[in-house]
């Protein structure tokens, strides 16, 4: 299914999609989640942004999208339930 959501490339190079897991979730103090990107051997120390509507829990495989400079978590991603 991940080939599915191959990433798309700005002009810059840069890809505007990223497929990820879910490290943490933070919901007091600096609020976000921690994601570890395909590819990388740990969870990113920022913690993003993320669509609200969406209950995301730690090890969620999640599409994000780069806005404004930085990463926003849209929507999990898998096997329908």
């Amino acid at each position: 299914m991940d080939e599915f959501f191959t990433p798309q490339i700005q002009e810059s190079g840069n890809a505007v999609f990223r497929l990820g897991t879910v490290g943490a979730k933070y919901t007091a103090g600096t609020k976000g989640i921690t994601v570890k990107f395909d590819g990388e051997s740990s969870a990113s120390d920022k913690r993003f942004k993320c669509n609200t509507s969406v209950s995301f829990a730690v090890n969620d495989r999640v599409l994000c999208c780069l806005v404004g400079g930085t990463w926003v978590v849209l929507c999990k991603v898998g096997d329908p339930t």
